[in-house]
């Protein structure tokens, strides 16, 4: 029996566990091991952690691991990380939790120190799909950098500032998406930054609706929808970092995880923006009510030409995915290029159809929308004047890498579909209607082709499986 209160809105001050197994076995919970007991037989061990924690980040287990200590250190002080692994697991999870430490220095650099810096950190193997982020000992099934980078950042967003309703979820889950895809942008010389920007917007827009905010909490599925709650959330995130800028940015997130109330207690969505728009001097209800609360994302068809020898004239027109949103008015970027010149251009459009006049100091031959995916938006058209229409329908294939499925999705309502391996032998093809979910079960890890046939074009894609 374990007596608990589970609201949002209290923290247990401090824990303090005493597990006693056989002795064959080890045992492992949140905090500091104070003391352990041996005897042939029997094994009895303390566990004490002294930071305000609720009841659903409480881990405890038992079996037989590996027991293995990090430091890692950082600008705020040494970081002590226990980790325990299957046994036969613990060199290929070893390599996994070494690999980590330049995460654990850039989330100091970008959020601040490590919150329970004073006890330690940790991981634990266990029979589970992915991770759990129990306070001081992120509990994992599979190790890897996007699992690990992942859990530890809820140290910030979910153990230290806690969300305060399940409607708010995102303030756990999508801040940790989001970190993990800074990870991307700020570590590997950032070659996998616009490959995570790219699958997680073609995530978002598999389907045209859903809001960030949960507001059915009786269904657990929804709380926890990966496309809304985890992917949308960490773009509507990369979103308000462009529209206010970096430096207000991630000031405002350390203000978010010090500020007295918030910092190791609970937080609402209406606390994060009300520090964000504090410190950037900008009001972020409108980008709220649609990003936020509203539902789909933006179609954008864009239509050029030069208006005068040194103006570009630029009319775009907006479609949006789901009613409860008639326009977004967000910025949008432009790239106008000819042969080695480019230029980048920031449009603010206010209503659908808006034209602007841009001077230029050449003729380009080429637009590119959004080249740095600032926004949530698909199945967008580059329209020159010389233009009769034809367009290429966007297609994007997710998650890639993948592991047990994979998912071709966009605009076109059907595909032939053809899977070919590394040495061109056709493997798999059928006709389906898009999005389209490709078992992955039994396939060898490796590269694979997509071929993926519409009425109007035919597009190749790389598969990675893992």
């Amino acid at each position: 029996w374990w007596p608990s209160k589970l609201n949002l809105d209290d923290k247990i001050d401090s824990l303090l566990i005493t597990i006693s197994h056989p002795a064959v076995f080890r045992s492992a919970a949140n905090g500091m091991r104070i003391k352990e007991i041996r005897t042939d037989s029997v094994a009895t061990t303390v566990w004490k952690h002294r930071y305000p924690i609720v009841p659903y980040l409480i881990g405890v287990a038992v079996g037989i691991y590996a027991e293995y200590e990090e430091n890692i250190e950082t600008p705020a002080g040494n970081i002590k990380v226990l980790n325990f692994a299957y046994p036969e697991d613990s060199a290929s999870v070893r390599a996994e939790t070494n690999a980590l430490a330049p995460v654990y220095r850039l989330y100091d650099s970008l959020f601040g120190p490590y919150p329970f810096i004073n006890e330690r950190y940790g991981h634990l193997q266990c029979p589970m799909g992915g991770g759990m982020e129990h306070q001081t000992l992120t509990f994992a099934g599979l190790f890897n950098h996007h699992i690990l980078s992942h859990e530890l950042a809820h140290s910030w967003f979910g153990n230290k500032v806690t969300t305060g309703s399940w409607k708010d979820i995102w303030l756990n889950e999508g801040f940790a998406t989001y970190a993990t895809g800074l990870t991307y942008q700020y570590l590997f010389n950032g070659v996998y930054w616009e490959p995570w920007k790219r699958e997680t917007i073609a995530a978002v827009c598999l389907q045209p609706g859903g809001s960030v905010y949960v507001d059915d909490t009786t269904e657990v599925s929804r709380i926890f929808d990966a496309r809304l709650s985890y992917h949308k959330a960490a773009l509507l995130l990369h979103m308000i970092r462009w529209i206010i800028g970096d430096t207000a940015f991630f000031d405002a997130l350390r203000t978010y995880l010090g500020y007295p109330g918030l910092s190791y207690g609970f937080a609402r969505t209406d606390d994060l923006i009300s520090i964000l728009e504090e410190i950037s001097g900008k009001n972020l209800s409108g980008f709220m009510n649609q990003w936020f609360y509203g539902e789909g994302y933006p179609m954008y068809t864009l239509k050029w030409g030069m208006s005068a020898a040194d103006t570009l004239r630029i009319t775009l027109y907006q479609q949006t995915s789901h009613p409860s949103v008639s326009f977004f008015d967000i910025p949008v970027e432009i790239i106008a290029r000819k042969a080695q010149k480019d230029t980048l251009i920031t449009l603010y459009p206010s209503y659908n159809g808006q034209a602007f006049n841009i001077p230029i100091r050449f003729t380009p031959d080429s637009l590119l929308f959004d080249p740095r995916l600032r926004i949530i938006s698909a199945g967008n058209q580059i329209l020159g004047i010389e233009n009769t229409g034809s367009v290429t329908p966007n297609i994007e294939i997710y998650p890639n890498p993948a592991r047990s499925y994979t998912l071709v999705g966009g605009e076109a309502k059907t595909a032939a579909i053809a899977v070919y391996d590394n040495a061109g032998r056709l493997l798999w093809k059928q006709n389906r209607p898009l999005p389209a979910e490709i078992s992955l079960d039994g396939w060898s890890r490796g590269v694979y082709f997509i071929s993926i046939e519409t009425p109007e074009t035919t597009i190749k894609r790389k598969l990675i499986v893992q």
